[in-house]
């Protein structure tokens, strides 16, 4: 994962783009708000034994839940 993510991007909303999917700068441009995963509208998801390593210092957080999320665990931790 390339990184250099800011604390702006972090705090941005992601609008609905269901034609952009997978690619994550078909909903922002800058990237999402998190570096590794984004997840939103899913439900009893769990990511075990995962890690994500950015290239260059990142400010997101790992994993965001985006919302519409039930169940999503990440590395034994609730993704809200």
């Amino acid at each position: 994962m390339q990184g250099g993510g800011t604390a702006e991007m972090a705090s941005q909303a992601v609008p609905e783009n269901v034609g952009g999917y997978p690619d994550a700068h078909k909903f922002l441009r800058e990237g999402l708000p998190s570096y590794g995963f984004y997840v939103r509208h899913a439900r009893n998801v769990r990511f075990d034994q995962v890690s994500v390593t950015p290239v260059a210092k990142d400010l997101r957080p790992e994993v965001v839940g985006g919302g519409d999320i039930e169940g999503i665990r990440y590395n034994g931790r609730a993704v809200e």
